[in-house]
């Protein structure tokens, strides 16, 4: 979604270079996309990035204490 390219002086798409960071949207469709792709992944990870996060920081506090 983030490297579809930007159009130059000529109307012609320049693609973005690989390892161009990602915009909120871009992160958040790569997320859904990915969580879906993988069936494995379906179960394991919430559905949203927020509840994500939240588990992480919750694990990073329990490893910590």
């Amino acid at each position: 979604m983030n490297h579809d390219g930007v159009l130059d002086d000529q109307g012609s798409t320049v693609i973005r270079s690989p390892g161009m960071p990602l915009e909120e949207n871009g992160l958040v469709t790569s997320y859904r996309i990915g969580r879906l792709r993988y069936d494995g992944l379906r179960q394991l990870l919430p559905l949203k990035l927020e509840a994500l996060r939240r588990a992480v920081d919750a694990e990073r506090q329990r490893t910590a204490a």
